[in-house]
């Protein structure tokens, strides 16, 4: 009974979107959105055959290259969708660097923040998928991140940009630039998502006093980034709890929305709002306590091309929404579309994610 009243609350969810989503495009550029994060260059080989005969061998495939990393991704995604976006990032002083700051500038994002590093490489992400576009195994050079650094973050901070959301991921490698970002007026202000990228690097701002990471207001974690930052905070004992309850020991701490992607099986929301942050409550729309499962679109698996990038488009969907004023619940499942569209393109992030949410917009 409890699965058939959600299933019909999302039903509802959807078609409110798809009737009321075009009256709310006006707001879109009023807000702005700051991303500090990783810009890679992805190289990615998918194979004719599945995973078990994959391994220890040659086969054959396509091979090819593309603009990613977290952040980058989030940013286009957030600028092709339309809002008013700007990167804080480092890359090499080379051709790869060059390119991606090219690139990123003809979609309108603000590249003023950027930090060009002589004698470094700009970050490199190899990957295998099997035929099915799932992944196998990877390999990443993201030592040029240890260059976004305090003073690169307070150069951006200290600018005319002002956002009304800033998102952060896990490639925020210091210490004292995390700590710079976190505490921050303008994260203070602002609504703060954290994105954790990994499982190594989902507790990095949580390695800091518990003042210094109250800025922070969404998390997007997978179940195994989830298990990770709870493990950190709470103990192992963490990860034997169930879903919902986990989502509420976190909301307890100040937290005031939990957004788990849990691959094909969709997202699991939980938002509750906090005495402790009122005007952001109040921005987020939140009420009572909301524990909600809302389910990916769908999508055959022969349209899967690559998984790479997809739970990033929902992020930047998520962000997206919000700052359309869409409440969480309605940004998820634009964030969801988003997704779906990255699953069946080639690149980091779909050229027709506009399109694709285009009933939203």
């Amino acid at each position: 009974t409890k699965n058939k009243i959600m299933s019909h609350r999302i039903s509802v969810l959807q078609t409110h979107l798809q009737s009321e989503g075009g009256a709310r495009v006006s707001t879109s550029g009023q807000c702005k959105v700051l991303v500090v994060g990783g810009a890679v260059n992805d190289v990615i080989g998918k194979s004719v055959v599945d995973e078990k005969t994959l391994l220890h061998t040659s086969c054959d495939g396509q091979v090819w290259s593309k603009d990613g990393g977290v952040g980058r991704n989030i940013a286009e995604g957030i600028s092709r969708l339309q809002t008013n976006c700007k990167l804080v990032t480092a890359v090499g002083q080379d051709g790869a660097g060059d390119g991606l700051i090219r690139r990123l500038s003809d979609i309108n994002i603000d590249v003023t923040s950027i930090n060009k590093i002589e004698g470094a490489t700009t970050a490199c992400y190899q990957c295998i998928v099997d035929s099915t576009g799932q992944l196998v195994a990877a390999i990443a050079d993201m030592k040029v991140f240890s260059s976004i650094t305090s003073a690169l973050i307070q150069q951006a901070l200290s600018s005319s940009f002002i956002p009304n959301i800033v998102v952060l991921d896990g490639n925020i490698s210091t210490e004292l630039a995390v700590q710079t970002l976190l505490c921050s007026d303008i994260c203070r202000s602002a609504i703060t998502v954290f994105e954790p990228t990994s499982v190594p690097k989902s507790v990095i701002p949580f390695k800091q006093s518990r003042d210094t990471w109250s800025s922070i207001d969404i998390i997007t974690p997978n179940d195994m980034e989830l298990d990770s930052i709870g493990g950190f905070l709470f103990g192992e004992s963490f990860e034997t709890e169930s879903l919902e309850t986990k989502c509420k020991k976190l909301l307890d701490l100040g937290l005031l929305a939990i957004i788990v992607t849990l691959g094909k099986d969709g997202v699991f929301l939980a938002s509750r709002p906090n005495s402790s942050k009122p005007e952001k409550s109040s921005k987020l729309k939140l009420g009572s306590l909301t524990l909600m499962s809302i389910p990916p679109q769908q999508i055959l698996p022969s349209e899967i091309v690559d998984v790479t990038g997809a739970g990033d488009s929902l992020v930047a969907g998520l962000v997206a929404g919000l700052s359309r004023g869409l409440s969480l619940p309605e940004s998820v499942v634009v964030g969801t579309h988003a997704a779906r569209s990255t699953l069946k393109s080639t690149f980091s992030v779909s050229p027709n994610i506009l399109a694709d949410c285009s009933p939203y917009f």
